[in-house]
C-alpha cells in the first residue's frame, strides 16, 4: 500500500499529526531554548508543506512531506 492508494482523508491524518508533536515539544515542561527552536522550525517546515501535500499528486512533494514527518518523531 502506498500513499497514493489511500483515501485523501486517511493520507492527510499523519500530515496533521506530525506538527502536533512539534507543538507539544515546544510547550513541554522539560523544554529548553534549543528544543524550542527545533520545535518552531519543525512546525514551519510541516505546515508549509501541508497544503501542498494534500493538493498534490507529485511524488517528490509527498516524499518531502514524509521526510518532514519523520523529523518530528
Amino acid at each position: 500500500m502506498t500513499l497514493h492508494s489511500l483515501p485523501m482523508r486517511v493520507a492527510a491524518l499523519p500530515a496533521i499529526d506530525a506538527p502536533t508533536h512539534a507543538v507539544e515539544a515546544y510547550f513541554s515542561a522539560f523544554g529548553s531554548p534549543v528544543t524550542d527552536a527545533l520545535a518552531i522550525a519543525a512546525v514551519r517546515l510541516q505546515y508549509g508543506s501541508l497544503r501542498a501535500s494534500i493538493k498534490s499528486d507529485d511524488e517528490q512533494v509527498l516524499i518531502g512531506i514524509e521526510l518532514r514527518r519523520r523529523s518530528a518523531l
